[in-house]
């Protein structure tokens, strides 16, 4: 079998809720890992980093403590942590800049692909 791959440039993610991890979009306390598995986490990190987020980017902005925990119970899962590049570690809620506030992006749709405006909303309330 043949497989083409192509590099992932460009793609237009929505934030995720303000109570919701800015970086993993996932309601997580903050002194806890990012979901390394969820969608928006692996986009957006993808987006930013040029790689894939590995679990030590995950818990890199974990406590010492939490990390060691973390670590012992993933390695018991069978994650090799010998075979990560270096972490980057970002907090939970770091200050999110947007260029455009969020119901921008749901009107820029709604002219794109007709009236999408009642179906956004209900989503995002």
């Amino acid at each position: 079998m043949n497989v083409e791959t192509k590099k992932f440039t460009t793609a237009n993610l929505l934030p995720p809720p303000a109570d919701k991890c800015q970086q993993c979009g996932v309601k997580h306390d903050s002194d806890q890992p990012h979901n390394r598995d969820s969608m928006f986490y692996q986009v957006r990190f993808k987006l930013e980093h040029e790689r894939n987020p590995t679990w030590s980017d995950a818990i890199a902005h974990c406590s010492p403590a939490v990390i060691e925990q973390w670590v012992k119970a993933l390695r018991e899962h069978g994650v090799n942590f010998d075979t990560h590049p270096e972490p980057i570690s970002e907090p939970c809620f770091r200050p999110v800049e947007r260029k455009k506030p969020l119901i921008a992006f749901v009107d820029e749709a709604s002219k794109a692909v007709g009236n999408l405006n009642p179906i956004l909303e209900g989503c995002l309330r």
